[in-house]
């Protein structure tokens, strides 16, 4: 795949875009393209209409930013721009995060100052969870609750594998103790204790 360069005022949103932007997430969004660059493109259309990284683009204009790069895709019918809108958004609300590697990531960096995340709360959470606790409290698990786990570093699965998983944190989640956890009171991410 080829990228571009392309004047950011040569890029329309698609006009039934269903994914809303916080002016925090493109905060943050730009936040990340200041520190990193611009690490993906915007994929367009041959009309310059915007099909993937909406977000990308109200974060260079809030920078200030003249040029994107993009992917631009020609190919595509009609139907099959719609269902890449569709699909682009709600694949990235399919993940879920391992808390606990999280926590050894940021744990390894000298500061917190990292787009997308708190750097007081961060600070509080590798402080300690007897401060954690104090300052954002506890989540009790029912018994009957199920803590969805990551699946993040799992390889794809086939439907069967994914049928005979659930069966089994079904079950471990029954016979399992009612754990305690604290949550972030920005991200409201749950961290086992």
């Amino acid at each position: 795949m080829k990228t571009e360069q392309v004047k950011l005022d040569s890029i329309k949103p698609y006009e039934k875009n269903p994914r809303y932007h916080s002016d925090l997430q493109i905060q943050e969004m730009a936040k990340s393209i200041e520190r990193f660059g611009q690490i993906r493109p915007i994929v367009i259309d041959e009309n310059n209409t915007i099909l993937a990284g909406h977000c990308i683009r109200l974060s260079l204009l809030h920078l200030g930013r003249d040029v994107a790069f993009v992917l631009r895709k020609n190919d595509l019918s009609e139907e099959e721009k719609v269902k890449l809108v569709l699909a682009d958004n709600k694949i990235a609300e399919l993940g879920s995060d391992n808390y606990d590697e999280i926590m050894n990531l940021i744990g390894e960096l000298e500061d917190f100052d990292v787009p997308g995340y708190d750097p007081e709360v961060l600070g509080d959470l590798l402080g300690g969870v007897d401060k954690a606790l104090e300052e954002y409290g506890i989540l009790p698990l029912s018994d009957n609750e199920e803590k969805q786990e990551s699946n993040f570093f799992m390889p794809p699965q086939t439907q069967e594998e994914v049928i005979q998983q659930t069966v089994h944190q079904t079950q471990e989640n029954e016979t399992a103790k009612i754990k305690r956890s604290i949550a972030c009171p920005h991200c409201g991410g749950e961290i086992e204790i």
